[in-house]
């Protein structure tokens, strides 16, 4: 199952499921439009409505992580941890890795290769 979710500010999320997992890609579909999307809100009552608790976000190339999508990064890990589920992060660029590198965040938001190295836990 596929489905795309859209968000304020021109911004959307691809979300796929698979029996133990949900699957989302973030996306900013109009580049000129600005906002701040509710990400953490939108992706844990997706994958909470689907049951899951295991959740993949991967950040499209065209996404520049700011302070506030950083924010709401951390928001959802905090949120997953609290709920004894897991949170990782998948494909992001290298300016992206470098940001939450700046930041000290890569021990709570690693950075996985790809969809299948995030579930398997494979940096």
């Amino acid at each position: 199952m596929s489905q795309t979710i859209e968000m304020p500010g021109g911004w959307q999320l691809q979300f796929e499921a698979s029996p133990e997992w949900a699957f989302f890609r973030l996306v900013k579909a109009y580049p000129g439009d600005s906002g701040e999307p509710p990400l953490a809100e939108t992706i844990v009552r997706t994958a909470y409505e689907h049951g899951l608790r295991r959740i993949v976000l991967e950040v499209d190339d065209q996404v520049m992580l700011y302070s506030y999508l950083v924010g709401q990064l951390v928001a959802l890990h905090k949120r997953l941890l609290i709920d004894q589920g897991t949170f990782r992060l998948s494909g992001l660029s290298g300016t992206n890795a470098d940001v939450l590198k700046t930041l000290r965040l890569t021990d709570r938001l690693p950075n996985y290769r790809d969809r299948e190295a995030a579930v398997m836990g494979r940096l």
